[in-house]
């Protein structure tokens, strides 16, 4: 009675100092994302004050800015995982993307059952060679679903993935 109580107290306790500690995390990491985004939007508000009224060379440059935040946006739904067994379907391009679709849903199961079906689609990086594993973006319906993975696998180390840094 009494002592299994203190044992579940006990249990209870411990799963709560590991919550913590990686709420703790999650906290910096989000301190840290915030720090970066205020010294990115500084230095996009100076750029964009010293464009204005300077001519269309400027106003190409500003199009060139807004344009590459536009695309860090879009790739922010996006991981990029590697490592993940390519499909067994060779002559089969939907069979075979359909395959690989099904994969990161079950190793996605494994972090959290919820995130598998965040997936919106995915799709492999360059041509099939026999015997190599192509990195794979995987995108989800929204940045925090993105985020959310790779902030519980960095602890789990289910997967090899990363946020999407793919040029343009």
């Amino acid at each position: 009675g009494i002592i299994s109580m203190a044992e579940n107290i006990h249990a209870c306790l411990g799963k709560y100092d590991v919550l913590s500690s990686q709420i703790s995390e999650v906290r910096r990491e989000l301190n840290s994302k915030c720090d970066s985004f205020d010294s990115r939007l500084n230095a996009l508000e100076n750029a964009v004050a010293s464009l204005v009224g300077r001519g269309s060379l400027r106003g190409h440059q500003l199009e060139v800015t807004f344009a590459e935040l536009e695309e860090r946006r879009r790739r922010a739904t996006n991981i990029i995982v590697y490592n993940l067994p390519e499909s067994s379907y060779l002559r089969n391009a939907r069979k075979a993307a359909e395959d690989d679709l099904t994969r990161i849903k079950n190793e996605l199961a494994k972090l959290n059952p919820a995130f598998s079906a965040l997936v919106k689609r995915v799709y492999r990086f360059g041509n099939r060679v026999l015997g190599k594993k192509r990195p794979m973006a995987v995108i989800f319906e929204s940045q925090s679903a993105a985020t959310n993975v790779l902030t519980v696998n960095r602890t789990e180390r289910v997967l090899r993935a990363y946020p999407d840094r793919t040029p343009n």
